[in-house]
């Protein structure tokens, strides 16, 4: 048995009734390592699996909740982010010159979508820390755009 199963069994046969969560890539795996501790003789009993990111949004839900805001599906942050670079195209522009595509939606979106997840404000994006600083400034506006809503 490897380590990961090992340590499941050791966790299953310390805690055999109490609830125990496992953060899985996908339920597939979560069934392989799961099969693996049983064959070997240990009861998995009460082991739920999740995702990372459903993990992290079950455990920041309340807050969220409480908060009036929820999670934003990556279709419709998409197309926010290709409505803002509509919006903001100009024919000099670096990111936004006003060939606009689903492409460059989808990629302008993940780099929004890790700006948002590093705590970054459009006013805290420093442009001239890019390699191209009109790509900085650019990002800055589509983010913008994009917390706005």
């Amino acid at each position: 048995m490897n380590r990961l199963a090992q340590a499941l069994a050791d966790v299953s046969r310390e805690r055999p009734l109490d609830e125990k969560w496992l953060v899985a890539p996908t339920g597939r795996e979560h069934g392989q390592w799961c099969e693996t501790v049983a064959r070997a003789g240990t009861p998995v009993a009460n082991l739920r699996s999740m995702s990372l990111p459903a993990m992290a949004l079950h455990l920041a839900g309340p807050a969220m909740a409480a908060e009036g805001v929820h999670l934003a599906s990556p279709i419709w942050c998409e197309a926010l982010v290709d409505s803002a670079c509509r919006s903001l195209a100009r024919d000099d522009g670096y990111l936004l010159s006003g060939d606009a595509d689903p492409g460059l939606a989808r990629v302008v979106a993940a780099a929004v979508r890790d700006l948002r997840l590093a705590g970054l404000s459009p006013d805290e994006l420093v442009a001239e820390r890019l390699d191209v600083p009109e790509k900085g400034r650019e990002l800055a506006a589509v983010l913008e755009a994009y917390v706005k809503g």
